[in-house]
Parts: C-alpha cells; sequence; structure tokens
C-alpha cells in the first residue's frame, strides 16, 4: 500500500466507525405520532387503546380523527377482558402522542420495546390491550 493509499485509509476508519455508532444507537422513527384513546382497565388490570399510527404531520391532520372518534364500545365489544368494563371506563383521547410516551403503559414481557409504534403499521387501526395479570400486550388490527 503507497503513503498516499494508507493515509485516506487511516482518515477513513474513524469517520466509519462514528457513522456507524451513530446508526446503531438511533432507534426513533421521526415524525411517527399515535392518534385515538386509551383507558385504564379498573383495578389495575392493565390498559386498553384505540390507536393509529400517523407518519407526520401532515397525515396527522387527515388521520388522527379515525382513532380519536372511534368508538371503543364497537371496537372492544367482542374483547373478554376489556368488554366487561366499557360503561366505567374513562377515556382520554391521544393527538399527536410520542410513541414512547403512550407505550410506556404497554410494556410486557412479550411487548417489551418501549417504541409501541415498532409493533404498528402506520395508518392501520389497531385496538391494543395490556394485562397485568399475564403481562401481556396484544395488538390487533380493526
Amino acid at each position: 500500500m503507497n503513503k498516499k493509499t494508507a493515509m485516506k485509509v487511516s482518515l477513513l476508519a474513524p469517520l466509519m466507525c462514528v457513522v456507524l455508532a451513530m446508526s446503531a444507537s438511533v432507534q426513533a422513527q421521526p415524525g411517527k405520532r399515535l392518534c385515538g384513546k386509551m383507558a385504564a382497565l379498573p383495578n389495575g388490570a392493565g390498559y386498553a387503546a384505540i390507536l393509529v399510527e400517523v407518519k407526520n404531520k401532515v397525515a396527522y391532520y387527515s388521520g388522527c380523527s379515525v382513532g380519536v372518534d372511534a368508538d371503543p364500545a364497537a371496537v372492544f365489544a367482542n374483547n373478554a377482558d376489556v368488554a366487561p368494563y366499557l360503561a366505567s371506563m374513562a377515556w382520554s383521547n391521544i393527538v399527536n402522542g410520542v410513541c414512547e410516551s403512550v407505550g410506556a403503559n404497554f410494556t410486557s414481557a412479550d411487548h417489551t420495546n418501549v417504541d409501541m409504534c415498532d409493533y404498528m403499521e402506520g395508518q392501520a387501526k389497531y385496538a391494543v390491550v395490556k394485562k397485568s395479570a399475564t403481562n401481556s400486550t396484544t395488538y390487533t388490527r380493526w
């Protein structure tokens, strides 16, 4: 290897290490947000949510109302873990929610990543239930 090539390699090696380290540490999905509604199940039994992942602020304006306007009684009518409690659950609207902030309520043994958007497809509607008793979370498209 000549001097010129050796110098190029010695300058590029540290730069490549920095680029690889940066790409490995970045896990966030920029611009992705959640819209819908969420409620706690009674007696600390877990959480239920109706969510739509919107990819950016433009999609937020057109897709957010789908989740926020959803009727929990219709979405969870056949869910044995949620249906019995629907009348007493206090639903909160999630508008432009951060995936990790909302996801903190839904981590479990089978869904350990706090970024719940990793378990969802953009613009798809999901019913999500975290059951504390079994430490499990289910994501169901509706």
